[in-house]
């Protein structure tokens, strides 16, 4: 399956919630995922250590 950035997002936030964390933990973690794919665009171990 591929998903685009936000049906990864919203799939990402349901796992989260179902983990039982908070509303302030979900939109924390997805801000920072926002914000790094808006820098690098892609996952990668050069990526990673920027």
């Amino acid at each position: 399956m591929n998903m685009n950035f936000e049906e990864q997002l919203e799939y990402f936030k349901l796992y989260l919630r179902k983990q039982g964390k908070s509303s302030n933990t979900i939109l924390s973690y997805l801000c920072s995922l926002r914000l790094f794919y808006s820098l690098y665009s892609e996952l990668n171990v050069d990526n990673l250590h920027a």
